[in-house]
């Protein structure tokens, strides 16, 4: 699905427009995608991905829903923003994974390595990562915790890894 996104430039007082690509996942399915700037991504079943069809120079921003896994490709001069609909994910040059399913009520970045910033849109607050963290936004707190981050990661490889969760999480995972 394409789409596209009108700007004003304010300094040359022109609309640019970009053009957007829509990647959704069926229930049940995975997807590897490599973007026009060299990162690749894993696209976990029931998410959604725009991105734009090429980068503007300096911007690599996207938009996204479900759970993704992130390997990034450094730019110091254009640094990747992950946007989502509770917050947002700044990085230079890492691998992450998000997991923001509607039907979880929270939204998880889970930083394996490198270093991301996330950006919570309800409080305005903002914390760095280092590897092993994961920023867990629900409702209207943000708390950053240590965790193995296999247990959010393993499912790119085909495997599931559950501890300490409840029996209606495991289902809604297995149901995907």
């Amino acid at each position: 699905q394409k789409s596209v996104m009108s700007r004003k430039n304010e300094e040359e007082k022109e609309v640019v427009e970009t053009l957007y690509h829509t990647i959704t996942i069926p229930r049940g399915g995975e997807y590897d995608l490599l973007l026009s700037d060299g990162s690749r991504l894993r696209m976990n079943s029931e998410s959604e991905i725009r991105v734009p069809v090429t980068f503007e120079k300096g911007q690599r921003e996207v938009f996204m829903k479900g759970e993704i896994y992130f390997d990034i490709v450094r730019d110091s001069l254009a640094p990747f923003v992950v946007h989502t609909h509770q917050g947002d994910i700044r990085v230079l040059g890492t691998s992450f994974n998000v997991s923001i399913y509607e039907d979880e009520g929270s939204c998880h970045a889970t930083l394996v390595e490198g270093r991301v910033e996330v950006n919570d849109k309800v409080n305005g607050e903002k914390v760095v990562l280092t590897p092993g963290k994961q920023a867990l936004l629900q409702g209207k707190e943000m708390t950053v915790r240590e965790v193995n981050t296999k247990l959010y990661t393993l499912w790119r490889l085909d495997r599931f890894t559950f501890a300490s969760e409840d029996m209606e999480g495991v289902i809604r995972k297995l149901s995907r």
